[in-house]
């Protein structure tokens, strides 16, 4: 509406100009020459005020580009941010409640009964306090996922097999068979997801086999996570 009105004016001014020059009420105007001054003279001021008006939308474009610019990095950022934050949803919890423990044979254990808990009496890590060395029993302080090792030892000529159960079923088992050598071994690692009061224990499995060494016999066990 405004560049209307100001055609409008402008094309008024010109065409009174014009007829003042034609009825010779101004001096200023008594030829044709006078009138094609004024329109060029009208004319440049509009060329520059044009131009005027023409680099300035440049310098706005070229600062919309800029922030365009801006705008889709801050985009591209955003959309890498919420990418992560979506892996690491899926990534498993680390657990918050600390549990750990170490325990093996303080001394030999012989005429071992069949289901008869193995007590391993001397702790050396109990973090959480899960695990008792009175009874050998481990009992989960949180549901989560556990890892629990066992190793034991036998002599020549002596063989057991020990199970590691719960109240919840066997876990586990692990086997030493009577060798030549003068000491064998053997190891396992058991990873299950239990629920919070669980009891976990080590147990004598069948009636044969009767000694297990101190010291090279152990147990343990932790919380991965919640």
């Amino acid at each position: 509406m405004n560049c209307t009105l100001e055609k409008v004016n402008v094309l008024t001014v010109l065409i009174l100009l014009f007829c003042n020059c034609v009825i010779g009420k101004d001096p200023n105007c008594s030829d044709d020459n006078s009138v094609e001054s004024f329109k060029g003279e009208f004319l440049g001021n509009k060329q520059e005020a044009l131009l005027e008006r023409i680099l300035s939308i440049e310098k706005q474009l070229q600062t919309c580009q800029h922030n365009n610019a801006v705008m889709e990095e801050r985009i591209r950022k955003l959309e890498d941010n919420e990418y992560d934050s979506e892996r690491g949803l899926n990534r498993p919890v680390r657990a918050t409640t600390q549990v750990a423990f170490h325990a093996r044979l303080r001394k030999d254990l012989t005429s071992i009964g069949v289901n008869q808990p193995i007590v391993f009496d001397d702790v050396t890590l109990n973090n959480g306090n899960a695990y008792n060395s009175g009874d050998g029993i481990f009992i989960t302080p949180v549901a989560g996922v556990y890892v629990f090792a066992l190793s034991i030892m036998v002599v020549r000529e002596h063989h057991i097999h020990i199970t590691l159960a719960s109240t919840d079923g066997v876990i586990g088992n692990i086997y030493v068979d009577d060798g030549q050598f003068t000491f064998n071994s053997a190891s396992n690692v058991f990873l299950t997801r239990l629920n919070k009061g669980v009891h976990v224990w080590a147990r004598k499995a069948e009636a044969n086999g009767n000694f297990l060494h101190s010291g090279f016999s152990t147990i343990s066990g932790f919380l991965l996570f919640e």
